[in-house]
């Protein structure tokens, strides 16, 4: 699949979505042909969440045997084949697990989803922290392999960051991550506030953002619930606080004040975004076009701090 990210630096969205019109996708061997290419716009439609209902069951072999049924078979592939033939899941062959190995997948399904959680959120790598002192970790340790376009060189492939990531997100770019100004865009993710806690999505907190922020272009500061792993769906309808879309209030020195929590500060509601009580979240500052400051340790996202 292919991702076209589509920026309304002058804040217009409409105007972006009509841009998006004009990409067409087609075959090399037609260019210069008339080509059509089918748009559509689902910004209304009600997304169903979590977005994989079978991500940790035994439901989830059953797809992987679908997918493999129409799916080439790559040479670098072919061990990881041979392991699933070992469970049953083999091209040209039906799925049927008798009850032992149902109960056993059920369960590998489950330990699977929990460990990659687990891994996602309580990194053990220290460099994973890009300030001391503070709870933020970079969303990507390592950086996308120019040649392999993927996590490691030609000569092994990173299982570890790999998992964290995905399990998070389902898509990677080579200039995500790379710590460089100028170059793509930055991630940081939070998933504690200053006192090491996960966030709460029944609890208030605050988050200060510096200045100046190291940006040439914009910055954002995205929620998603923690289960789901997409953007925090409220009845707000809104999950994300963005430099180049909302009237930001500035502070006095320059800095932005963001707020989370069930219900906003009295007077607070443009800096708000709202959380759910019983659900934990987790959130992603981004920075498109970050400066030298963004990665020499000169400026620093403040910690969430609760707020009684």
């Amino acid at each position: 699949m292919s991702f076209i990210r589509l920026f309304p630096a002058d804040g217009d969205v409409d105007k972006a979505l009509l841009s998006v019109k004009d990409v067409k996708i087609y075959p090399l061997a037609k260019a210069g042909q008339p080509s059509t290419f089918r748009y559509i716009d689902v910004s209304n439609y009600t997304m169903q969440l979590p977005i994989l209902k079978w991500e940790n069951s035994i439901e989830f072999f059953k797809q992987l045997h679908a997918v493999i049924q129409t799916e080439t078979a790559p040479e670098e592939f072919r061990y990881m084949f041979g392991m699933l033939k070992q469970l049953g899941i083999e091209k040209g062959k039906p799925f049927n697990p008798d009850a032992r190995m149902d109960r056993i997948l059920n369960e590998a399904a489950q330990t699977a989803n929990d460990e990659m959680r687990a891994t996602f959120t309580a990194q053990r790598d220290p460099g994973y922290r890009p300030w001391k002192g503070r709870a933020w970790e970079w969303a990507i340790l390592q950086v996308i392999d120019p040649e392999t376009k993927d996590f490691g060189p030609r000569g092994y492939y990173n299982l570890e960051p790999a998992e964290s990531y995905y399990w998070m997100g389902y898509g990677a770019s080579a200039a995500m991550g790379v710590p460089k100004a100028g170059a793509g865009s930055v991630y940081w993710l939070g998933y504690r506030d200053n006192k090491g806690a996960y966030l709460d999505g029944g609890k208030t907190y605050k988050l200060t953002v510096p200045a100046p922020v190291p940006v040439d272009l914009f910055w954002s500061h995205t929620v998603y619930g923690i289960d789901t792993r997409t953007l925090i769906a409220t009845d707000q309808d809104r999950a994300a606080i963005r430099s180049h879309i909302e009237k930001l209030k500035v502070n006095a020195d320059g800095s932005y004040t963001l707020y989370f929590g069930p219900k906003a500060p009295e007077g607070k509601e443009d800096m708000w975004i709202k959380t759910i009580p019983g659900i934990g979240w987790w959130s992603a500052f981004r920075i498109y076009g970050p400066t030298a400051a963004a990665f020499d340790g000169t400026w620093k996202l403040d910690d969430f701090v609760e707020m009684k």
